[in-house]
């Protein structure tokens, strides 16, 4: 297989969702019988490792082998202090920001000029065409338009479901950290703009700080996503997560 100019990163946490630390298996599972993970030159794993959970930490790098782990700890000096832990939103709204930074500080990510996130508790929903072919029409998009600023796997279709013949421009314009793909560069610039004014964007929700860089980096910037049909993401991180794992047949 020809290796495409794409990064993979894989965002998780030790503390899992609601109690559950397994959720990221069924991503995994999910992801892994989606595509075929040599299609990613590069394939990274970030891991908040909270406190107490080194066990968990190396349990999920044990089951990832393919990925190369970034290991976030509580006494990285790039984090804040161990009390900022103890409180799970304080990480939403605080550091998954720092974590955001890290990464893409990292200057190997610019060896490819594509990258693809996937969050942990987000697997995909593939009816009618393949992550590798869906993948491949995102690049096509994005080399036609240097507004565009990314394509999404969305979950959110109310108001837009009947819009599924085409990637359409999603109608607000918003921007939030489901399963995507953008220009590796274009996030490193964004990071930019965010560790310059981070006294100011560490004190608001991660996907808000980072959408009011992204317009600062480009004020026409668009966010795209495949119309349901093609394909969605799905939220298992929340407190009936086994209903929706039964209703959609995951597995792990």
């Amino acid at each position: 297989m020809n290796k495409e100019s794409i990064n993979l990163i894989f965002w998780i946490t030790t503390k899992g969702h609601f109690g559950r630390k397994d959720l990221y298996q069924y991503t995994l599972k999910n992801l892994r019988d989606s595509i075929d993970l040599d299609f990613f030159k590069n394939k990274k794993l970030s891991i908040k490792q909270f406190s107490g959970d080194e066990s968990e930490c190396l349990g999920i790098i044990n089951n990832m082998p393919e990925f190369e782990p970034y290991v976030w700890r509580n006494n990285d000096k790039r984090i804040c202090d161990d009390s900022s832990y103890n409180d799970y939103a304080y990480y939403l709204l605080n550091n998954y920001l720092l974590d955001i930074c890290n990464v893409y500080s990292d200057e190997n990510l610019l060896n490819n000029e594509y990258t693809y996130i996937i969050e942990d508790d987000s697997p995909l929903i593939l009816d009618k065409y393949k992550l590798e072919h869906l993948i491949k029409l995102a690049i096509d998009k994005l080399k036609s338009d240097k507004n565009i600023f990314s394509i999404h796997f969305e979950r959110f279709f109310d108001k837009k479901e009947t819009f599924n013949n085409e990637i359409l421009n999603n109608a607000n314009n918003d921007y939030n950290f489901q399963n995507q793909i953008f220009r590796t560069r274009d996030m490193f610039d964004v990071v930019k703009i965010i560790k310059n004014n981070y006294t100011m964007l560490h004190k608001i929700h991660t996907e808000r700080a980072v959408k009011i860089a992204i317009n600062n980096f480009n004020k026409n910037s668009l966010h795209l996503f495949f119309p349901k049909s093609w394909g969605y993401s799905i939220h298992i991180g929340t407190d009936n997560s086994q209903e929706i794992i039964n209703t959609f047949s995951l597995k792990k």
